[in-house]
């Protein structure tokens, strides 16, 4: 029997482990299967480390071949991009409000003029969400970002930097739902879940696909987080 490595994303493989252990289904002696975790653990989100407390606690399920780092920032190494993006992109030449619209997974390019006194050899940076950094290239006539947003809601920002005036200033744009199908054709899986409204859970696309499973999911892991609490 050709036995295949998986490929897949950690919330993925904690989400078939717990599945698999919930149920029971795995007996002694049988072949587990084989999968190669890609993590984002190191990066700027507490719940892939979470995630990763319970990829462990269901190691006894899986032949867990490989872990492949691959959080967000300095700590990811080497790999290759895919072009997915086949469209679906909108510029802004200045700060934007809420009366701003872009759709979620699209492109959205700010190219915000640098105000008076401000010149190449100031530096700046923006957040989104709170919490999401993007790049700022400062070409000395403005300063240019990128955002791909996930969720439809309001997306805040603000620019902190070196030039007091523009320090602090803050913007926002709406995003909105998928229209007229996937956002590519070539990789129509490869952007999102199920876009179909009635599998959203409020902002988020699919997330009924998923948590339809949630109290099975979370029983699993206490289940599994409380055998732990008895070792010898």
């Amino acid at each position: 029997m050709k036995l295949k490595f998986l490929l897949l994303g950690l919330f993925q493989t904690v989400v078939a482990a717990a599945a698999i252990g919930a149920a029971e289904t795995i007996a002694a002696g049988a072949v587990r299967p084989r999968v190669v975790v890609s993590t984002a653990i190191g990066g700027t989100d507490p719940d892939d480390f979470q995630s990763m407390v319970h990829l462990l606690l269901c190691a006894d399920d899986l032949e867990l071949e490989g872990l492949i780092s691959s959080p967000y920032g300095p700590g990811r190494r080497g790999g290759t991009f895919v072009r997915a993006w086949e469209g679906r992109r909108v510029a802004f030449p200045r700060i934007t409000s809420a009366g701003d619209h872009a759709e979620i997974f699209s492109v959205v390019e700010f190219a915000v003029p640098l105000p008076v006194g401000m010149t190449r050899a100031h530096t700046a940076r923006v957040i989104f969400d709170n919490r999401i950094p993007a790049a700022v290239v400062n070409d000395g006539a403005a300063l240019r970002f990128r955002f791909a947003p996930r969720d439809a809601k309001v997306c805040p920002c603000v620019i902190r930097g070196d030039f007091g005036p523009l320090d602090g200033t803050k913007g926002e744009f709406t995003a909105f739902p998928l229209r007229g199908g996937p956002p590519s054709a070539t990789h129509p899986n490869w952007w999102t879940d199920d876009p179909a409204p009635e599998a959203a859970e409020g902002i988020h696309a699919g997330a009924r696909t998923v948590s339809r499973w949630r109290e099975e999911f979370l029983r699993d892991f206490a289940r599994r987080l409380a055998r732990c609490e008895h070792l010898p």
